[in-house]
């Protein structure tokens, strides 16, 4: 059993692309030729690029793909997959405290800091 907290914490940040999503990916012909786009690029745990896309991607057959090509590079434990969901929750939070009521985001902010504190069990 751990926090969000401690689950999400990394001690050594890497560069990450910021925004990342499926605009921002190039192919030809069925084959992954780039990224573009690294306008919002931060130091942060390495798993808030996967974060980011199942955050703002709707399809989640496009993030198993993702998934997919990720564990090619760096194989992922059920605690990293279930970490980059919790992460997408709190960015999804951070968004809508931000556009839905700009007068109350501050409780938003202070919930889900406070809700990184609870137990987590996987």
């Amino acid at each position: 059993m751990m926090t969000a907290k401690k689950m999400l914490y990394v001690e050594k940040a890497v560069l990450v692309h910021g925004d990342f999503d499926i605009s921002h990916i190039f192919h030809t012909e069925g084959k992954y030729s780039g990224i573009i786009d690294f306008g919002e690029i931060r130091a942060n745990n390495r798993l808030y690029d996967l974060a980011t896309f199942a955050s703002f991607n709707q399809s989640r057959r496009l993030y198993s793909y993702l998934l997919k090509g990720y564990c090619e590079i760096v194989p992922l434990t059920d605690e990293d997959l279930y970490a980059a969901e919790l992460m997408a929750l709190f960015i999804i939070l951070r968004f809508l405290g931000k556009k839905v009521n700009t007068n109350f985001s501050e409780h938003w902010y202070r919930l889900a800091k406070k809700q990184l504190n609870y137990i987590i069990t996987i």
